[in-house]
């Protein structure tokens, strides 16, 4: 009887362990969603209109840029970007918008141009080395390239404050 009852908890441990660790995974691949920038309100971004509002109208309704003109102040620029994430994959953009604001020089507001997600230029990075001149040196050749190579008595020919050679 000790044994039956002792198997049975044993059994139901099992159970709940397989359980947990199904309800884990399944947890650990679903879908992450996150909205990343600028959240759009559609009635205040309506109410923006060219030669009507300046830059202070501007700030006033929508609030700061996500991004301004470095060096030309005349465009700010409120973007806007969600991604979804399967478990620890690489996030994949599902909306990106970029709402441009361009000033004239009065500081008023000339026209407003709306970019997508096919607007988006892809940049991929190179995977080589970057090129430099000279040759290749191994790591005991680094290490002890320099022995022998300096006098070591001060303001003395090659040491510091001496002559060159």
């Amino acid at each position: 009887m000790v044994t039956a009852g002792k198997n049975h908890f044993m059994r139901r441990l099992m159970i709940t362990v397989a359980a947990l660790g199904v309800a884990t995974s399944a947890a650990g691949c679903s879908r992450l969603k996150d909205q990343q920038g600028y959240l759009a309100d559609p009635v205040l971004v309506e109410n923006i209109m060219p030669k009507v509002d300046n830059r202070q109208s501007v700030e006033a309704t929508l609030g700061q840029p996500s991004i301004a003109g470095t060096f030309d102040k005349s465009v700010y620029y409120y973007v806007t970007r969600q991604t979804e994430q399967f478990a620890f994959f690489t996030p994949d953009p599902k909306e990106h918008s970029v709402m441009a604001i361009h000033f004239d020089a009065k500081d008023n507001v000339e026209r407003i141009e709306y970019y997508g997600l096919e607007d988006v230029a892809s940049v991929s990075f190179a995977d080589d080395k970057t090129p430099t001149r000279g040759r290749e040196m191994g790591f005991l050749e680094q290490l002890f390239g320099n022995i022998g190579r300096f006098s070591g008595a001060p303001g003395g020919p090659g040491g510091p404050g001496g002559p060159p050679q």
